[in-house]
């Protein structure tokens, strides 16, 4: 692994390059129950599982992932040296609240490497959080990473960073594997653009299929506040005259005409609202870092419709100045 690293890094357009046994928005990343020195679980399945990684010292470089908190994993992070992990903001949550992780130890069990408090590691880095499960799968989870030089798995992803486009780079990235290991070959290789369309393809699929059917309801709902706003122009066609022979001006007419509209539209909103409201668990998983009582995207909602609705309803509305009062009234 060390040799492939850096005959892929000598590539002119590969900035950084790591390994792990899982990418970003997979479902193939490592697990195994976490113990924390000091802390002991009252029973053995009380163990909470987290993700696991063996990575390169260029890993955070390579996901473009900041440090936050003390290192990342150095070069001299190797067998033979004491062992170190780096945790995730989303593990500092859960696990260290209202403390600091920093040289904490931690082990866990099944890993060869780390599976007692004899061979516990020690925490030297906080990172911030990567995606690495799929997004509607609870896609932030408490991630520990290691050194791959202290203990890996056989199986490894190779992680690229490139600079331009990162296809043209996949026969060079051959050609320097084969040049480590001729019997070693590249598949399965995506960009992390396809990675991620492919995660959110079914949601897609979903959002695009619920957009449809609300924009065609939107289209019927303002068809029938034109239709029904016609019906009560020609209604009140009476009424309107006795208003514009006493004087009323157009600006009054108007406002009259969209009155009962605005009103018909508040209530209508006021129903979607709850309603929206009442089945917001059922859109839960289809939404990442957004919450489905989100006000900002109820207000917005809510304006939009009214202002369609008003907007449906002001031609037939201004069709109510071109009334004749004398006309209306002789025929009554």
């Amino acid at each position: 692994l060390d040799r492939v690293l850096e005959e892929v890094e000598r590539i002119p357009a590969v900035e950084a390059a790591s390994v792990d046994g899982c990418a970003p928005l997979t479902v193939q990343c490592a697990s195994a129950p976490l113990y924390i020195v000091g802390r002991p679980w009252e029973k053995t399945t009380d163990a909470p599982t987290v993700l696991r990684h063996y990575v390169a010292p260029a890993h955070f470089k390579t996901l473009g992932v900041p440090v936050v908190r003390g290192r990342g994993i150095a070069a001299s992070d190797r067998a033979g040296q004491p062992r170190v992990v780096v945790i995730n903001e989303a593990a500092v949550q859960k696990f260290w609240p209202n403390e600091n992780p920093i040289g904490q130890r931690v082990w866990f069990d099944g890993a060869l490497a780390f599976g007692s408090p004899d061979s516990s590691a020690e925490i030297v880095g906080v990172v911030g959080n990567v995606t690495y499960r799929p997004l509607d799968e609870n896609p932030i989870q408490p991630d520990f990473f290691t050194p791959y030089a202290q203990f890996t798995y056989p199986t490894r992803m190779l992680l690229i960073r490139t600079r331009g486009d990162p296809l043209a780079v996949i026969p060079e990235v051959g050609r320097a594997v084969r040049r480590v290991d001729p019997t070693l070959a590249l598949f399965d290789v995506k960009t992390m653009e396809d990675r991620a369309r492919t995660s959110w393809s079914k949601q897609r699929f979903q959002t695009v299929l619920l957009g449809t059917i609300a924009a065609i309801a939107l289209l019927l709902a303002v068809a029938g506040v034109y239709a029904v706003t016609s019906y009560f122009v020609a209604s009140r066609a009476r009424e309107i005259a006795v208003r514009m022979a006493l004087g009323a001006n157009d600006t009054q007419i108007v406002r009259a005409s969209l009155a009962q509209t605005a009103q018909l539209g508040l209530a209508g909103a006021g129903g979607g609202v709850l309603g929206a409201l009442a089945v917001s668990g059922v859109i839960r998983a289809m939404l990442y870092d957004t919450s489905p009582f989100d006000p900002a995207v109820f207000a917005g909602v809510t304006a939009t419709l009214v202002m369609a609705l008003l907007a449906a309803s002001y031609l037939p509305a201004r069709r109510a100045l071109r009334v004749d009062p004398a006309k209306v009234l002789r025929n009554e």
